[in-house]
C-alpha cells in the first residue's frame, strides 16, 4: 500500500475519533425537546417564512414571526431576531425554530408583559422582590409597545466560530432584508435587535458584530462562553459602530465563570455595555421567565431609543461616561452592571454578586482526555490493519 494511502487511511481515523469526542462535547448541556408549532399567543399572529436555500451549507432554513395583531394601517414596529439554545441548532431547522415558542415560552413573556403587572411566577419565581417593584412601576409608566419578533434556526457553535460564523451571519443578512420587505417593520438598524439564548447568545455577540450594519442592539442572554472568552472579545472590539449591547447571567449558571471573564475583559477594554445577572440557572425555564421577559423589555424600550420608563433618550444629555450613545438604563432597571462606567440603574438597586474564582473546567479536561484515547485507540487499529499481510 502507498504512503499516499496510508496516510490517508490514519488520517480518516484520526478524524473519526475527533468527530465521536466532539458529538459527545455537544451532547454535554442537552436539556430539551424536539422543538414544534404551538398556538400563538392571543396577542400575536404566527407567520412561517421557509428558505429553500441559504448561505447555510447551501440547506434551507425556516423562522417563525410574531407579528402583533391590529397593527394601524402604516405604522411599522421595531425587529427582533432571535437565536435559540444548542439543541435547537442540531434538531432540523424546521424543528428547531420553533424553539423560543414550544420551550422557553416566548408567548407566554409577551402576554404577560401586555397584562401590565408582573408578579413572581411571570419570572418562573427567579426575581428579587426590589427586580419586580421597578419592572412595574416602568410598565406603569410606559405599557409594553410591542415588537416583531423573528425566532430563527441557525447552526449550532463549534470549537472553531469562524467558518459557521461567517455563515450564519450571511443568513442573518438574509433573513432581514426578507422581514424587511415582506412584515410592517422599521428598516433601519437602530430599530433592528440581535438576541439569543445559550450558544444562540454566544452567535448573536459573534454574528452581531459581524452584522453590526442591519443590528443596532445585541442582547445576550446566559452566553455559551467556555473556552470561547477571548474570540467572544475579540469579535465585540473589532466593532466599529455605537451598536448597543447587553449581556444577561445568572447566579447559578454553570457558564457564570466564563462569562465572567468575558465581562471583566470587555471591561477592561473599556468597551460600552451593560451587564446583569438575575437569579437562576442554566436552562429552558430561565428563558421562559427572567431571559425572556428581560429580552423583550430590553428590546421594546432600546429599538425604540427609548429608557426603561419610555422616555426618550436625548443624545445630548445623555452622560459621556455610558459610552458612545449606549441606553445607559438596565432592562429591568434593578441595578444592572453599565460594564464601561454607564449609570445602570433606573430604580431599585439588586445586589450583583462578585465573580466567583476561575477553576478548571473538569469536564473540559475529560472530554480532552477521551478524544485523545478514541483517536490513539482508532488509530492503533487502523495502523494494524495496515500492517495485516494481503491475502
Amino acid at each position: 500500500m502507498t504512503s499516499t494511502r496510508r496516510r490517508f487511511f490514519l488520517e480518516s481515523a484520526s478524524a473519526i475519533a475527533a468527530f465521536s469526542a466532539l458529538r459527545n462535547a455537544r451532547a454535554y448541556g442537552y436539556d430539551g425537546e424536539l422543538g414544534h408549532p404551538v398556538p400563538p399567543p392571543p396577542s400575536l399572529d404566527f407567520k412561517v417564512l421557509s428558505f429553500e436555500t441559504t448561505p447555510l451549507k447551501g440547506k434551507p432554513s425556516t423562522a417563525v414571526v410574531g407579528i402583533p395583531k391590529d397593527i394601524p394601517a402604516g405604522t411599522k414596529l421595531p425587529l427582533v431576531v432571535l437565536l435559540p439554545g444548542g439543541h435547537s441548532n442540531w434538531q432540523p431547522h424546521d424543528a428547531g425554530c420553533w424553539c423560543w415558542w414550544s420551550e422557553y415560552d416566548l408567548g407566554g413573556c409577551e402576554t404577560a408583559l401586555r397584562r401590565g403587572t408582573l408578579d413572581a411566577k411571570d419570572f418562573q419565581d427567579w426575581a428579587r422582590p426590589e427586580e419586580l417593584v421597578t419592572f412595574n412601576a416602568n410598565l406603569a409608566k410606559k405599557p409594553y409597545q410591542g415588537v416583531i419578533v423573528a425566532t430563527a434556526w441557525c447552526l449550532t457553535r463549534d470549537y472553531v466560530l469562524e467558518a459557521n460564523g461567517k455563515m450564519n451571519s450571511e443568513w442573518l443578512h438574509q433573513l432581514v432584508e426578507r422581514c424587511r420587505i415582506e412584515l410592517p417593520v422599521i428598516p433601519t438598524r437602530e430599530a433592528t435587535g440581535l438576541g439569543g439564548m445559550s450558544s444562540g447568545a454566544l452567535w448573536a455577540l459573534y454574528c452581531g458584530a459581524q452584522c453590526e450594519d442591519i443590528f443596532g442592539a445585541v442582547d445576550a442572554c446566559q452566553p455559551y462562553t467556555r473556552d470561547l472568552v477571548q474570540v467572544l472579545r475579540r469579535a465585540v472590539n473589532a466593532r466599529k459602530t455605537d451598536q448597543k449591547l447587553r449581556i444577561i447571567g445568572a447566579t447559578e449558571d454553570r457558564l457564570r465563570i466564563p462569562t465572567n471573564e468575558l465581562v471583566s475583559a470587555l471591561r477592561t477594554d473599556g468597551v460600552p455595555f451593560e451587564y446583569y445577572e438575575y437569579l437562576g440557572q442554566h436552562n429552558q425555564r430561565f428563558a421562559a421567565g427572567p431571559g425572556g421577559i428581560e429580552t423583550l423589555f430590553h428590546f421594546d424600550r432600546a429599538l425604540r431609543g427609548q429608557r426603561d420608563d419610555g422616555t426618550s433618550i436625548v443624545p445630548e444629555v445623555v452622560d459621556a461616561g455610558a459610552g458612545a450613545g449606549a441606553d445607559a438604563g438596565a432592562g429591568a432597571g434593578a441595578g444592572a452592571d453599565a460594564g464601561a462606567g454607564g449609570d445602570a440603574s433606573a430604580g431599585a438597586s439588586a445586589s450583583v454578586p462578585p465573580p466567583p474564582p476561575p477553576t478548571p473546567p473538569k469536564r473540559n479536561v475529560w472530554l480532552g482526555v477521551g478524544a485523545i484515547a478514541a483517536a490513539t485507540v482508532v488509530t492503533a487499529t487502523a495502523v494494524g490493519v495496515l500492517k495485516r499481510p494481503r491475502s
